[in-house]
């Protein structure tokens, strides 16, 4: 545990990008103008994982530099490729372990957790500010925010989501102002429980812990624009959305399942050691030691916030109740008629939980300790044999289909008067679910690489050994890169 005041002031701002320089230079541009109407004058630093669009990104990120005369650094793959070789060759650790973690070595194509961690490793023991780059800092508060109310301290999920039918009627949903994005993440992060507390006039859920030396290791803002999510299934089952819109009518309900556009958001700011978060804008205390991220597909937000509750027992999560904008050029719509697409298939990050659902930390153990036992036994998962591997997938899979069918049924029965068009979609993901159970067909992720099922399967697998290798390694990665940091290296390359 580090002393109150030990934690260094957030002053940098990390984008993550890939081949989309117009929504970089755009929201770029907006998180800098915030700073600097604040006056603020951060660090800049850019993790780019782009295939055909790093020249592009170097030339906008080089004239946002000299125009706005604030400092920009460059983390793309030649400045990633160095830092794997300096890293590797001063820790001893195997070089494709790192480049696990920070390249797209296995060739998946989407790599966000990988852009993270390099930004975790580049700014070891440095806090920062890290935004994605199709996010607008048009900033705001939820149209029903009362700015008397608490802190709340609580383990459930406070976010409310509000869908709408279109950009326009979300957007009105926010009252927007000149928030101090910075410095209300500063507010929070890194300081203690008890910190918070003096601080602050709360509310406390009964049983919260009450571990005072724990701190925020993370702060969090909500957002408003588009869901980032392809299928539109979550809306119908999720209970932080807002029925009274949802049963509106059946116009407005098939409305808002195509339009993708929600608000994201909490009625207050929320200390938690729950494991929900959304990396939209996420602020990290890196000064000590941070989990890794999944660095292969999506999802590696609630990967990381879980292994926040597995590995750091005094980790604290904090949301703020402000909203930063989401729109991704071009904009996207969903199908009405794939509403149940999302229901059909597994996604890889539910497959990864699969694997550490049945992980028991140990309150005794060291920080490194629990890494290096999570890291074991997620490599001994990976070194199973597949039908072994598959059967114990197959076992966490039933257990988690049951669960959702019978979430189903508490839907049904908590929202008993629920419009008929609203019921039949609950009942038909209820079908869905017990299909997928009876038929046994529900342990291969379909989003990772393999023609069948059995190669998706072994291909999972192999993700799950890699990452249990990572995972042990990662505390010597990160404390050789603070080691790095604190001589003044940097890999990062300043433009402009």
């Amino acid at each position: 545990m580090r002393a109150s005041g030990e934690v260094g002031q957030l002053n940098t701002i990390a984008v993550i990008t890939k081949d989309r320089p117009e929504a970089l230079k755009r929201g770029l541009n907006s998180y800098i103008e915030n700073a600097l109407l604040f006056k603020h004058n951060p660090d800049i630093v850019v993790a780019d994982d782009s295939q055909k669009g790093a020249d592009e990104n170097q030339k906008i990120l080089t004239e946002l530099a000299q125009s706005h005369n604030i400092n920009i650094f460059y983390l793309g793959f030649r400045e990633k490729e160095a830092l794997i070789k300096s890293l590797s060759e001063t820790s001893g650790i195997d070089k494709t372990i790192i480049e696990f973690a920070v390249l797209d070595s296995q060739n998946t194509q989407f790599t966000p957790g990988a852009n993270r961690n390099s930004l975790l490793l580049e700014l070891a023991g440095t806090p920062f500010l890290c935004v994605d780059d199709d996010s607008v800092c048009n900033i705001g508060v939820a149209a029903s925010y009362d700015s008397a109310s608490t802190l709340l301290l609580t383990r459930k999920n406070l976010t409310e989501i509000l869908p709408f039918k279109d950009l326009k009627q979300c957007s009105g949903s926010v009252k927007k102002g000149d928030f101090d994005l910075l410095g209300q993440h500063r507010k929070w992060l890194g300081k203690t429980l008890d910190e918070c507390l003096k601080e602050s006039v709360y509310s406390k859920e009964e049983n919260f812990p009450s571990q005072k030396d724990s701190q925020v290791r993370m702060t969090w803002t909500g957002f408003y624009g588009d869901s980032g999510v392809k299928h539109s299934n979550y809306l119908l089952s999720n209970s932080s959305v807002n029925r009274d819109v949802l049963f509106k009518d059946e116009q407005t309900y098939r409305e808002n399942l195509m339009s993708r556009q929600v608000r994201f958001s909490t009625p207050s700011t929320v200390l938690s050691f729950g494991n929900y978060t959304h990396s939209m804008v996420q602020a990290f205390d890196n000064s000590g030691l941070l989990p890794p991220f999944i660095p292969v597909y999506r999802g590696e937000d609630h990967g990381f916030a879980q292994l926040t509750q597995i590995c750091l027992d005094d980790f604290l999560n904090c949301s703020l109740p402000l909203v930063v904008e989401h729109s991704p050029i071009p904009s996207r719509t969903n199908s009405f008629d794939d509403r149940f697409e999302g229901v059909k298939r597994l996604d890889f990050i539910i497959f990864f939980r699969f694997c550490i659902s049945a992980f028991k930390p140990n309150v005794n153990f060291s920080k490194n300790d629990q890494f290096r036992f999570l890291g074991n036994y997620l490599q001994e998962l990976g070194m199973r044999n597949l039908e072994g591997f598959k059967d114990f997938i197959q076992l966490t899979s039933t257990s988690y289909l049951q669960f959702q069918i019978s979430k189903m049924i508490s839907m049904l029965e908590a929202f008993p008067d629920g419009p008929p068009f609203w019921k039949s979609d609950i009942e038909k993901i209820m079908d869905i679910l017990e299909d997928r159970l009876m038929s046994g067909d529900s342990i291969s992720p379909h989003d990772v690489k393999g023609e069948s099922g059995e190669e998706k399967v072994s291909f999972g697998q192999t993700l799950i050994y890699e990452m249990g290798l990572l995972i042990e390694a990662w505390p010597k990665i990160y404390s050789t890169a603070l080691n790095l940091r604190k001589t003044e290296m940097r890999f990062a390359r300043k433009l402009g």
